[in-house]
């Protein structure tokens, strides 16, 4: 065979190995996209049938309270008036449920999802104490169809403003640290009173003592067994300023 020959053979192997790829980069991008594709039919079907369990459990749970009502004595126009109001509203957030789940794309467990912020500013006294302006309602999303816990739980993390005697980073993670412990022992997140569905931020010591001035952040989440996130954590505690008059 001559040298030509063997050049013009080793061409159309290499086409026909390039052309062969290319048929089975084709094949398993086309059996990617089918197994996408059902992925998201399985995910509706999920979503589906997450939306049937909570109608079960809205309707159950508002029947229950009519039939407490309809076992006592004492049935009153009042008691029809309010159980009346009760089912549209149950039957409203059905509604609403179902519609939801029919425009809105299927849910992704591994898909970030936004969360508010909370802000909290402590205002430092002259007598050295520090107040909370203002504390902070967080709404939770679904508190309607789950049950809360009475108390949220915070991580905290931060840096305190330095001082001249920190020069040493041993004293300045000191600080650090004791900032964040002091303010985890007067930051509480409760349920709040008269507000289902709503934690509220607040100081349980208001003036509190023995903050240490500077820039904290963290987490406000549900634990247990299904963790819920609920507000990213922004928290300055107003540091000593060189102007300030002495007490």
């Amino acid at each position: 065979m001559s040298t030509g020959d063997e050049q013009a053979r080793a061409r159309d192997e290499a086409r026909d190995e390039a052309r062969d790829a290319a048929r089975q980069a084709a094949r398993d991008e086309a059996q990617r996209a089918l197994a996408a594709n059902w992925d998201r039919v399985g995910r509706y079907l999920q979503n589906g049938g997450d939306i049937g369990a909570k109608i079960v459990r809205r309707n159950l749970d508002a029947w229950s309270g009519v039939s407490r009502k309809l076992n006592r004595s004492g049935y009153d126009r009042h008691d029809l008036v309010t159980d009346a109001m009760n089912l549209l509203v149950t039957a409203t957030r059905n509604a609403e449920d179902i519609w939801r789940g029919m425009i809105a794309p299927a849910r992704y467990d591994n898909v970030a999802t936004p969360v508010p912020t909370v802000f909290l500013f402590f205002r430092r006294n002259q007598d050295g104490t520090h107040e909370l302006v203002d504390p902070v309602l967080i709404p939770v999303r679904g508190a309607a169809d789950r049950a809360l816990p009475d108390e949220a739980e915070i991580a905290l993390s931060g840096t305190a403003v330095k001082q001249e005697h920190d020069a040493a980073p041993a004293a300045a993670a000191d600080d650090d640290a004791r900032g964040v412990e002091a303010l985890r022992h007067v930051l509480s997140v409760r349920a709040a009173a008269g507000q289902p569905g709503v934690f509220l931020v607040e100081a349980v010591a208001n003036p509190a003592h023995n903050l240490v001035g500077g820039t904290y952040g963290g987490f406000v989440y549900i634990g247990g067994e299904h963790p819920c996130p609920l507000a990213d954590l922004r928290i300055i505690v107003e540091a000593d300023r060189p102007d300030s008059p002495e007490v």
